[in-house]
């Protein structure tokens, strides 16, 4: 069995598959790669799809180094009998804490404030400079109460007392512990002082926060987005910091990805905008390396997948 990997990617990866003899080369060009491997490692910036998989037909095991695998073409992947992994569980925490940290950050206008400091402006203490919002008590928006978003509501909650509400196709399992409301979309938008997504990229949700609903959302309203940047229109999200229909924004991801410095976005002093590192501890990505290793180790000796996607 030979693996193909797309990127350098934490070293409990390879030690494992090192351990098991498992041979595996680590292409950046896996496009032009040879028809040789029986499975791959990618990450979700990786684009594979029909084309890709019809030229690579010994293909059978996709291990997806991430939990969304809008990247991957189910669809083309039943279609070639490739089975597909993702990385659940082990970086909720991670992620979470980093909606956490920027929900914070522009509640209290850090980025503002730091370039103050750091560009000489800062002479004294201004009392009337840099009035963030306090959060106690604000409703807390969640568009998709899945794993990532129990865990940051849980934050939120626990944190500042902050009342929960959230949209899903169906009602939780976790309301009652939470303490949520489930809402119709427009309720959410509306009643929001922060609004988190934390929802699979589909096509039914991509671009679905766009100029309506910056349109119904409060002016004073937080948007935290760490799951995929393909879920807001970005030329809205622009128009909307432009007229000031929402206070600022938090990324972790955007669209395209990643955006270009020369962005008009990076300019807005309520706009925080960082390289897709929701996961990024030493913790998580070890753990993400490890799920995809065990799934390939399971693979080659036919037992069942650990994080099998369902096709």
């Amino acid at each position: 069995m030979k693996v193909l990997i797309t990127c350098e990617l934490p070293d409990t990866l390879t030690e494992l598959l090192d351990k098991e003899q498992i041979n595996y080369d680590i292409l950046s060009n896996y496009i032009n790669a040879a028809d040789e491997y029986q499975a791959m490692v990618c990450i979700n910036t990786d684009l594979i799809d029909d084309t890709f998989l019809s030229t690579h037909k010994k293909l059978k095991l996709i291990a997806n180094y991430a939990v969304g695998y809008n990247n991957i073409d189910l669809i083309a992947a039943k279609k070639y009998d490739v089975f597909v992994t993702n990385t659940p569980d082990v970086l909720t925490t991670a992620t979470a804490d980093l909606a956490f940290t920027l929900m914070l950050a522009i509640a209290r206008k850090i980025p503002a404030a730091m370039n103050n400091a750091k560009n000489g402006q800062w002479k004294k203490w201004e009392p009337r400079g840099f009035l963030g919002q306090d959060l106690r008590g604000k409703t807390l928006g969640i568009l998709g109460l899945g794993r990532i978003g129990q865990s940051f509501a849980k934050l939120c909650r626990d944190s500042f007392g902050m009342n929960i509400i959230y949209h899903n196709r169906s009602a939780s399992a976790y309301e009652y512990e939470l303490k949520a409301s489930r809402v119709e979309f427009e309720e959410l938008l509306r009643e929001s002082d922060v609004l988190s997504l934390h929802c699979p990229l589909t096509k039914e949700t991509h671009n679905i926060i766009n100029e309506r609903s910056f349109e119904l959302m409060k002016n004073n309203a937080i948007l935290i987005n760490t799951s995929r940047g393909g879920l807001i229109s970005t030329d809205d999200l622009l128009k909307a910091i432009k007229d000031n229909q929402i206070s600022g924004v938090g990324l972790d991801v955007t669209m395209p990805e990643p955006l270009e410095a020369s962005h008009e976005l990076y300019s807005f002093e309520n706009v925080l905008i960082v390289p897709h590192i929701g996961s990024a501890t030493h913790f998580a990505r070890s753990e993400m390396a490890r799920i995809c290793a065990d799934n390939i180790i399971h693979f080659s000796k036919g037992k069942p997948l650990i994080t099998a996607v369902e096709i």
